[in-house]
């Protein structure tokens, strides 16, 4: 399960952040939020607020690879190029233990 969280208004990041995490999914490989890093913050410290617990999460935040890109095209890319560095990492990882 690949997630990313883009949306305009915190509020609605926080909720959605909230309904995956309070979910729990075992299958969740990428959660990314988008957004500047004051309102990363903000999301972050509204959910310890809510006693949401993130430590079990590799929350992507700000997201995507720093390419450079400013258009929504291009911050797309960046999105999609983190999410399959993030699978490419964990087919690479269960390739080796299976070697082993």
């Amino acid at each position: 399960l690949y997630v990313a969280v883009v949306s305009r208004c915190w509020e609605t990041d926080l909720a959605s952040l909230e309904a995956v995490l309070r979910q729990q999914p075992a299958h969740l490989r990428y959660l990314g939020l988008m957004g500047s890093e004051r309102k990363v913050e903000r999301v972050r410290q509204e959910l310890a607020e809510r006693q949401v617990d993130l430590s079990a999460v590799d929350l992507k935040a700000p997201i995507g690879l720093p390419i450079g890109g400013e258009t929504p095209a291009e911050l797309a890319v960046s999105i999609l190029a983190e999410m399959i560095s993030v699978r490419s990492r964990a087919w690479q990882e269960s390739e080796t233990a299976a070697a082993e």
